[in-house]
């Protein structure tokens, strides 16, 4: 099914295993808890993204992303206005500020 998700970014083969990697465990139903680090410049923004797209289109629920840094919250939504699906809707918010973004 994810195959037929549009849009399809371009991402690194690390990357794109990753994503896949983490929806295999999502599956898994015995995987309860799920940690995944990069190092700064990794992507991290672009994958937790497309994650949540993905998640969005397979299993139809919520995704809420927290941010802690409004220039993390401004990336964050300019990313998922380019990767989400359009019928998509998820709330991006910066903690710190306790402003929510509705990216749609």
């Amino acid at each position: 099914m994810i195959s037929k998700l549009l849009p399809k970014a371009s991402f690194y083969d690390y990357q794109e295993k990753d994503i896949e990697s983490i929806f295999q465990k999502m599956d898994n139903k015995a995987t309860t808890r799920l940690l995944y680090q990069l190092p700064t410049g990794g992507g991290k923004t672009v994958v937790f993204s497309e994650i949540a797209r993905r998640f969005i289109a397979q299993y139809a629920k919520t995704v809420i992303i927290l941010t802690h840094r409004k220039e993390l919250c401004k990336q964050t939504s300019t990313v998922l206005k380019s990767l989400v699906c359009r019928t998509a809707s998820l709330i991006v918010q910066a903690v710190i500020l306790k402003q929510a973004v509705i990216v749609m």
